[in-house]
């Protein structure tokens, strides 16, 4: 760490700049760039050039989730706690949903609003139940309904009858009933009531920090990125004026940048960036599947019963097959709550069961049964544990896919060796990161253990967004080297003339910094606050926490 520490009070401070931060989520620049070469996307093309910019690193695992935290607090899962959208709790097999008082440090809000700066804060992720600041919050993705998600909570009534209703989310299997068009039409519209809220909320007052999130973009992407990517095998299949269509939702999302970008304070500090990159999604692998072949998981059911669990399973698949799965199953469906029951909760001897892969999409994770530690833990802890997570790990690194022969595991990480902090005893044993194309799933698929992915998920995400630095302090058009996600807070407070906590395990990018910026501005922090937040998991009714689930699961983040 360099830079003088400083006490909040200190006269060199509160003489920093505004800043507006534009959220994409999901935007890669493998797709952004050559729209922008082909002048597709003018607005953020501009920002591009007269920026600094880089590829942005997400936290492991690159999901929603961990990654917004780590924004917010610029520290890793182990400090801040979260790995997935459901937590682990130790001693029971449950997994909760998290909320936004999950996050076991202060928030970016917290911090600015604290040393008086004014805030608003539109739809990022982790936000709900809104908590109080110096300014508004209306909360993103988890948010039961959108009346819930506004502090203050007049703000709701006075918002939407400006700008209209005020949606949330659009979920991502609404495509297989609604067709290619008119779910790129449901998308686009979510994008343009989100940047309707904020152009009023500017013009409301002057912001010291300003936020917007579009969920739209990884909403889209996950159904769609096959429309989107030439490297994908079913780009040039699908048909060319439906990609155009779906191309069309980017063109419009450039155009509401460039209206709020317009609004802006002009003095102000411009950051464009997304919490994680995306690639083709092409086939899962069941990891408790693994598990229970290798002996290392066991279930407690019967010949019988899985035979049962088949044919369940494969009469809701066949509606697929016959092609009128939109006319008569609705998204989330009874009948596929009832397969998803039989298929990813169905019960597990714990009593001889040596390991396990709890929910979570993309990358995988997985703990051990430990005596003392999970309710009926059966791992010595010690020796074993660190024997059977070594037998784990060179057995995933060796599993090939049984049709394609392709090795489907690119790496296998001990908690320690990515994660540190005092909330490193909740995160997973080991995290399993998949191979390019393929995804983690814990359901159990009968005898399957690799498959293609369902048709409604075309794209998964990929380690590295996008990050874009825009003002005085910035030289134009400059390259960001080995940014990474938790680097965006303490830089935004550097920014803004704020002290930078000095527990932040991210650092100011000063590297894309003009020399002249930092010899009149010098990195400062200031002793860390202890966080005072509790676990969370009381923000949600049973029936808003079976609503959230479905909508995690409708993207794939929970299977």
């Amino acid at each position: 760490m360099t830079g003088t520490p400083v006490r909040p009070t200190s006269p060199e401070l509160g003489k920093g700049r505004p800043v507006f931060v534009i959220g994409l989520d999901g935007a890669t620049f493998d797709l952004l760039l050559p729209w922008m070469d082909e002048q597709r996307l003018p607005h953020l093309a501009a920002i591009f050039r007269k920026s600094a910019h880089g590829q942005l690193r997400s936290t492991i695992p690159p999901v929603t989730a961990p990654a917004w935290a780590s924004f917010q607090t610029g520290k890793n899962p182990g400090k801040h706690g979260l790995f997935h959208f459901t937590r682990y709790q130790q001693g029971t097999y449950e997994t909760p949903l998290v909320d936004a008082s999950s996050i076991r440090s202060r928030t970016i809000w917290q911090i600015l609003s604290d040393h008086g700066k004014r805030v608003g804060i539109i739809n990022v992720p982790l936000t709900y139940p809104p908590r109080p600041v110096n300014g508004f919050m209306i909360s993103g993705m988890l948010t039961p309904e959108p009346a819930k998600g506004f502090y203050p909570p007049e703000l709701y009534h006075e918002l939407t009858s400006q700008v209209g209703d005020y949606e949330i989310f659009v979920p991502v299997r609404t495509r297989d009933y609604l067709g290619v068009r008119d779910f790129v039409k449901a998308v686009t519209r979510l994008a343009e009531k989100r940047a309707q809220a904020a152009l009023y909320m500017l013009s409301r007052e002057k912001w010291d920090f300003f936020m917007v999130h579009f969920q739209s973009s990884d909403i889209l992407q996950h159904s769609l990125w096959s429309h989107l990517d030439p490297g994908h095998p079913d780009f040039l299949t699908n048909d060319h004026q439906e990609r155009e269509c779906v191309m069309g939702f980017y063109e419009r999302l450039d155009e509401l940048i460039g209206d709020l970008v317009q609004q802006m304070d002009q003095k102000g500090i411009l950051v464009v960036m997304s919490d994680h990159g995306f690639g083709p999604a092409l086939r899962r692998v069941y990891l408790n599947s693994w598990l229970l072949n290798q002996g290392l998981m066991a279930a407690s059911w019967g010949s019988a019963r899985r035979r049962a669990i088949q044919l369940a399973e494969s009469l809701v698949r066949s509606v697929d097959v016959l092609k009128i799965r939109r006319r008569i199953i609705k998204p989330r469906s009874r009948s596929e709550r009832l397969v998803n029951h039989l298929t990813r909760d169905m019960l597990i001897d714990w009593d001889r069961t040596k390991a396990f892969a709890l929910s979570g999409p993309f990358f995988g994770r997985v703990y051990v049964n430990c005596r003392g530690r999970e309710a009926r833990g059966i791992v010595e802890p010690g020796t074993q544990i660190e024997a059977l997570r070594d037998e784990i790990a060179e057995a995933l690194l060796e599993l090939r896919d049984p049709d394609t022969d392709a090795k489907v595991i690119k790496n296998v990480f001990r908690r320690e060796d990515i994660y540190h902090g005092g909330l490193l005893e909740t995160m997973p044993d080991l995290v399993v990161e998949p191979t390019d194309g393929y995804m983690i799933a814990t359901a159990f698929r009968g005898e399957k253990l690799v498959e293609p992915v369902p048709r409604f998920m075309t794209g998964t995400h990929r380690m590295h967004g996008i990050l874009m630095l825009r003002g005085e302090p910035f030289p134009e058009n400059t390259q960001i080297e080995n940014a990474q996600i938790t680097d965006v807070a303490p830089t935004i407070l550097h920014l803004m003339g704020v002290p930078i906590p000095s527990d932040m395990d991210g650092r100011a990018l000063h590297k894309a910094m003009a020399p002249s910026y930092l010899s009149e501005h010098p990195i400062q922090y200031e002793e860390a606050s202890v966080s005072t937040a509790a676990e969370g998991g009381d923000a949600y009714s049973a029936e808003e926490t079976e609503n959230v689930r479905e909508r995690l699961r409708g993207l794939g983040y929970l299977g």
